[in-house]
Parts: C-alpha cells; sequence; structure tokens
C-alpha cells in the first residue's frame, strides 16, 4: 500500500520535532562537557585530550548536522526533493558536515577504548609509551582522515568512501566490545584480587587473637601447677583457677583486651 500524504506529513512532523530536541539536548550537553574537562585538573592529559575531541566531534553532529539535517526535511516537506536548487544546496552542505563529524566521533571512540585498554594492561608502561605527543598525534591524524572521508563524499566518490564506511563500522563494532570486555574482565580480577588483601589479614589478626588468649591460658596453668607445690600456695590454686577460667572465658569471646581479669599479686 502506497503511503497517503497525512502519513507523509506525520512522518516529516515527527522527524523534524525528534531531530530539533536532540539538537539542542546534544548541542548542550557537550558544550557543558568541554567546559567541565576544561575546569577539571584530577583527568590526565591524554585521556582529557580524547574526551575533548570527542566532545567536540558531537557538537558538531549536534549544532551543525542535525539543524542541516532538519532543515533539509522541512524543504522536502514543503517544496519537495525534485528540481529544487535549495533542497540540493542544504544536501550538498549536509553531507560533508555529517561524515566529518560522525567519523570523528565514531572512530574517536574506538581510540579511546583502545587507550583504556593500553592503560589497564600495560600498567606503568603506559606513561611511558602513551605520550601527550604521541596521543596529540592519533588525534589530528583522526579528524584528518574525518575530513578525507568528508571530501571523498562531497566529491561524489561513493565506491571508495562506501568501502571505507562500511569497513570502519564493521571493525569499529567488533574491536570496540571486544576491548571494554577485556577492560571489565582485567577490572574485575582487580577487584578480586583487593578483596582478598583486605580480607586475608582480617582472618590472619583474628586467627592471632584466637591464639594469643591460649597461650596465656597455658601461661596461667603452669603458674598455677608451680604454686600448688608449695606449701602456702595449696589454699590459694582452687580460687586461682576460677579467675584463670574467667580469663579464658573473655579469651574465647575476644574480649581479652577490655576484660578486668584478676591475677594474684605472686603472679607478677
Amino acid at each position: 500500500m502506497r503511503a497517503t500524504m497525512e502519513d507523509t506529513d506525520f512522518h516529516y512532523l515527527i522527524n523534524c520535532i525528534l531531530n530539533a530536541f536532540l539538537c539542542l539536548t546534544a548541542s548542550a550537553l557537550n558544550f557543558i562537557t568541554i567546559h567541565a574537562l576544561r575546569k577539571a585538573s584530577a583527568f590526565p592529559k591524554p585521556l582529557k585530550t580524547l574526551l575533548f575531541s570527542l566532545a567536540v566531534s558531537d557538537v558538531g553532529v549536534g549544532f551543525l548536522a542535525q539543524p542541516l539535517f532538519t532543515a533539509l526535511l522541512g524543504i522536502a516537506w514543503f517544496q519537495g526533493t525534485k528540481n529544487n536548487p535549495n533542497y540540493d544546496k542544504v544536501f550538498s552542505a549536509f553531507i560533508p558536515t555529517l561524515y566529518l563529524f560522525s567519523i570523528a566521533s565514531y572512530t574517536g571512540v574506538v581510540i579511546l577504548a583502545l587507550d583504556r585498554f593500553l592503560a589497564i594492561h600495560l600498567h606503568l608502561r603506559y606513561r611511558e609509551l602513551v605520550t601527550q605527543g604521541r596521543l596529540l598525534a592519533v588525534v589530528i591524524l583522526n579528524w584528518v582522515f574525518a575530513a578525507v572521508f568528508a571530501t571523498l563524499r562531497l566529491l561524489n566518490l561513493r565506491d571508495i568512501s562506501g568501502g571505507i564506511y562500511a569497513f570502519l563500522i564493521i571493525s569499529g563494532n567488533i574491536i570496540t566490545p571486544i576491548l571494554y570486555s577485556k577492560i571489565y574482565a582485567t577490572a574485575a580480577h582487580h577487584a578480586n584480587q583487593i578483596h582478598l588483601m583486605q580480607v586475608n589479614p582480617t582472618r590472619q589478626n583474628d586467627q592471632h587473637n584466637d591464639d594469643l588468649p591460649q597461650f596465656v591460658y597455658q601461661s596461667f596453668d603452669l603458674l598455677l601447677e608451680s604454686e600448688a607445690d608449695s606449701t602456702d600456695g595449696r589454699e590459694n590454686v582452687e580460687r586461682d583457677c576460677f579467675t584463670m577460667r574467667q580469663a579464658g572465658y573473655h579469651a574465647n569471646s575476644k574480649t581479652l583486651s577490655k576484660a578486668s581479669v584478676r591475677v594474684p599479686s605472686t603472679y607478677l
């Protein structure tokens, strides 16, 4: 069934409203991101450079490409597309702008994932290998590649640009999930190691606290036996054994340091 005029009008209306809204949100939020990156000092310079480049490319999509696409929809809605010089002019400006910023944004996401992967797996060698100058050169090459690709689209070399675009989409959709899955696995492994390092000292301390009162208990036993062998100490053995048992009870409940245990002065 062919679409009616009402269906076509509704299609153009919904797309214009949606793109106008996304244009405002994408531009505003990425402008805020750029301002926050300029003020932030905790981020490393290489990471800040990548995030800044990604935010600029997203601003270009929201501030330039999407308004041009909205204007293109409006012209097509009210004036049509055939033999329309206004539509051709807007379309000629829209295509290179879209590919310039979208390619820079897409490849920027892949580069950011690769950078985070190297930061986690290289550890201390990361700062030696991934320097600010090298990363800045990668970002510049990324924008140059996006500009060359947009020029190919502007020159209407669709065969070359289409093949490059298909390669980028397929390879990016394969590489990026693999990198982030490895990042997640490594981060989870490190978190488990940190958890074990925090738990094991606690268990060792608990075992030490359990052994220490037993040692004190045995020391009291030896002292009581030596006291029982003497003539003057026989009468106090039964009372001191009760004191020793009381000390052992507090030790087993791990409150020996807080317990008030009376030790006969003859043992000191």
